[in-house]
C-alpha cells in the first residue's frame, strides 16, 4: 500500500550522492577520536553524541521528491533537491532539511552534490579573510582544497596550491592557481595566509613554516585520532601568526551578524557555478553496489571525488 508520511516530511528518490573524502574517510578508517562531540551538530541524524559504529553516513544527497506529508507544499513533488542525508536509494527526511537546487543547476545533479564541499570552502575562505592582493597557499588539492583555492582566487588573493599528486596540481592550475607544486617546494615564510585541508598532520607543519610573520594559518582538516606533532621553535614563537580552527557546521560569532546559513548556501551555489566541479574535477562515478570500491579508491588516493548513483546507469 502507499507509504504514509508524517507531517512535515518528504520521501526522496535518490539520483546521486557524494562520498566525503574527509570526514567519511575518518569513519571508514576507524580514525574518529574519542570525543563527546557529535559528527555534526547541525545535521539531524548526525547530532547524537558520541558517534558510534555501526552508523548510517553520508550527507551529500541529490534526489527527486516523490511524495510529501502534510504541511509541505505539493509543489515540491517532482522537484530536484539537495538533502544532508545518508547514502541510500530512498529516504524520508524532514522537509526543513531539503534545499531546492537553483534552476540553472537542477539539470546537473553531479554538480549539485558538491554543495557541502562548496559551503565548506566558503567557510574556510571567510576564516582566512583574504585581502585583495594577498598571497595564499592551500595545502591539499582534494575536493575541499580545490574549492577553497577557487574561493580565495575569487576574493582577490594570489593562490599557490601544494599537493604531492601531479594530477591534482593540474586541476588547481586549471582553476586559476598561480602556482601548483609539491609541498616540499613551498617557500618559507612567504604567504600572508595558508590553509591546511589535506587531512595529513604533516602538512600542518608545512603550512606553519610557509606562513609569514603576522600571517594566518587556517586549520580546516579534521585529524581525528591521528597524532599531530609540530615544531614550534624560536621562529614560530616570535612570528605573531594566528592559528585558526575552521569548521563549517555553524556560522562563527565574528560573522554572525551579517551571515546566515541560508546566505552561505547561496554563496556556495555561486562557487559551484564558478568551478563546475563535475567537469573540472576528475570524478569517479559508481552505482551504490560499488560503494566499497569507491571508498577504497579514495582511501588509496586514487580518486579525488567519488559519486554513488542510484539507477542502472552507474559506471565510470
Amino acid at each position: 500500500g502507499p507509504r504514509l508520511l508524517g507531517a512535515g516530511h518528504v520521501l526522496l528518490r535518490s539520483l546521486v550522492s557524494m562520498v566525503s573524502s574527509g570526514t567519511e574517510l575518518l569513519v571508514y578508517r576507524g580514525q574518529l577520536d574519542a570525543s563527546d562531540q557529535p559528527l555534526d551538530a547541525s545535521i539531524p541524524g548526525m547530532d547524537a553524541a558520541p558517534p558510534a559504529y555501526p552508523m548510517e553516513y553520508g550527507y551529500s544527497l541529490v534526489a527527486t521528491v516523490a511524495a510529501v506529508g502534510a504541511q509541505v507544499p505539493l509543489s515540491l513533488v517532482g522537484q530536484t533537491v539537495f538533502a544532508f542525508a545518508p547514502h541510500a536509494s530512498e529516504g524520508i527526511v524532514d522537509a526543513g532539511c531539503v534545499q531546492r537546487i537553483p534552476p540553472d543547476l537542477a539539470s546537473s545533479p553531479a554538480d549539485a552534490a558538491f554543495l557541502p564541499a562548496a559551503e565548506t570552502a566558503i567557510s574556510i575562505a571567510h576564516d582566512a579573510h583574504p585581502r585583495l592582493g594577498e598571497t595564499a597557499a592551500v595545502f591539499g588539492a582534494g575536493v575541499i582544497g580545490l574549492f577553497t583555492a577557487s574561493a580565495l582566487i575569487a576574493a582577490g588573493a594570489t593562490v599557490s596550491v601544494f599537493d604531492p599528486r601531479a594530477d591534482r596540481l593540474r586541476v588547481a592550475l586549471a582553476l586559476g592557481a598561480r602556482r601548483a607544486a609539491p609541498p616540499s617546494e613551498a617557500a618559507a615564510a612567504a604567504f600572508d595566509v595558508t590553509v591546511e585541508c589535506s587531512g595529513n598532520p604533516a602538512a600542518l607543519q608545512a603550512a606553519v613554516d610557509a606562513t609569514a610573520d603576522g600571517g594566518r594559518v587556517v586549520v580546516a582538516s579534521w585529524y581525528g585520532s591521528k597524532p599531530v606533532c609540530l615544531e614550534l621553535g624560536t621562529r614560530f614563537h616570535r612570528s605573531h601568526m594566528h592559528l585558526i580552527a575552521s569548521q563549517v557546521s555553524h556560522i562563527p560569532a565574528a560573522h554572525g551578524y551579517t551571515w546566515t546559513k541560508h546566505r552561505r548556501f547561496g554563496a556556495a551555489w555561486q562557487l559551484i557555478r564558478r568551478v563546475r566541479p563535475a567537469r573540472t574535477i576528475p570524478l569517479r562515478t559508481v552505482p551504490l553496489e560499488g560503494a566499497a570500491a569507491a571508498y577504497a579508491a579514495l582511501d588509496a588516493g586514487e580518486a579525488i571525488a567519488c559519486h554513488l548513483t542510484y539507477d542502472d546507469a552507474g559506471g565510470e
